[in-house]
């Protein structure tokens, strides 16, 4: 029992993280994904 319960906990916590991570993401905005994709291209110029 133990054993699936440390799995229990941990997939929660990942869980939890990946909704802060994505609710900071939305908070900041929808244009963040076109800075991301500028970026990118930005990236690739450079090289």
């Amino acid at each position: 029992m133990k054993k699936g319960a440390d799995l229990e906990i941990k997939a929660f916590d990942l869980n939890s993280k990946m909704k802060s991570m994505l609710g900071k993401y939305k908070s900041k905005g929808l244009n963040d994904r076109d800075a991301y994709l500028s970026n990118i291209v930005d990236q690739f110029r450079v090289g």
